[in-house]
């Protein structure tokens, strides 16, 4: 190669490799931070167990009601919510689905053919059976979870509220 050639691409190569070469070590150097981050840093179960310890949020075994239970659930979910794996969450929520669609097929068998009439405001008393069906239904869901629905403790009486 002469010496006059050699000019010629030495500014080509100057101005088109070296560009190149940057970019390529910055995207490097990107991917390489990328995977190389803090393994306590992503999302898992153990993060989020250790994120409710040390915000004081561990759940009780029990509480007073369904509604002190709910603030409580949403209150770990406000802090430490990011620690949850997706996959977890997509999980949680098809068993979310799947329960509920079992609830309303419960419901429809539950109800049955007891409408009179035609369309939607057929004839019958829908309420006396609709919630049989529902207070049925809610407690065979319930019960199918591992958890017995809140029955009152026979002969007591709830004094009325003045």
């Amino acid at each position: 190669m002469d010496e006059q050639a050699w000019k010629r691409l030495r500014g080509v190569l100057a101005t088109t490799l070296i560009p190149c070469a940057a970019a390529g070590g910055f995207f490097a150097l990107a991917t390489y931070a990328k995977r190389g981050a803090n393994p306590a840093d992503r999302p898992s179960m153990a993060a989020f167990d250790a994120c409710l310890t040390a915000n004081g949020l561990q759940p009780q075994p029990s509480y007073p009601t369904q509604f002190d239970a709910q603030v409580a659930a949403q209150q770990e979910m406000k802090t430490c919510g990011k620690k949850i794996p997706q996959a977890v969450i997509e999980k949680w929520r098809k068993q979310a689905e799947a329960s509920q669609a079992s609830f309303r097929d419960c419901l429809r068998n539950m109800e049955g053919s007891g409408r009179r009439g035609f369309g939607r405001f057929g004839g019958g008393r829908p309420g006396g059976d609709f919630r049989n069906a529902y207070v049925t239904c809610r407690s065979l869901i319930q019960g199918a979870g591992g958890a017995k629905p809140p029955t009152k403790p026979p002969g007591t009486a709830v004094a009325p509220v003045a």
